[in-house]
């Protein structure tokens, strides 16, 4: 995966977010604390849009390393929130396939 389709993908994860939880602001959640997604989905969801723009300033760095983690970090809270079905996420990431829209 590409520094570039990285950025394709979480373009389009904003865009999701936007679409479906505009009232939710980003929010960096305390690394200290647990969650519970089935409790908590708002505050994920304000987690996973504050890392957005991180994981863009991670591959504009040329961590790409750093932007994988991250990247993977937002794809697990999509799945376990419901958002994409495991296989939508794999394929988010094949450069043989159209970039998500």
């Amino acid at each position: 995966m590409t520094g570039e389709r990285i950025i394709q993908v979480v373009n389009f994860y904003g865009k999701i977010l936007d679409r479906r939880h505009p009232q939710i602001r980003s929010l960096e959640f305390p690394e200290n604390q647990r969650i519970y997604f089935s409790e908590s989905a708002e505050l994920v969801i304000g987690h996973v849009r504050s890392m957005i723009p991180g994981i863009r300033e991670f591959v504009e760095q040329g961590r790409i390393e750093k932007a994988f983690r991250w990247l993977g970090f937002v794809q697990c809270a999509f799945w376990g929130l419901g958002i994409f079905t495991l296989n939508e996420l794999k394929n988010h990431n094949r450069p043989d396939i159209s970039p998500p829209q």
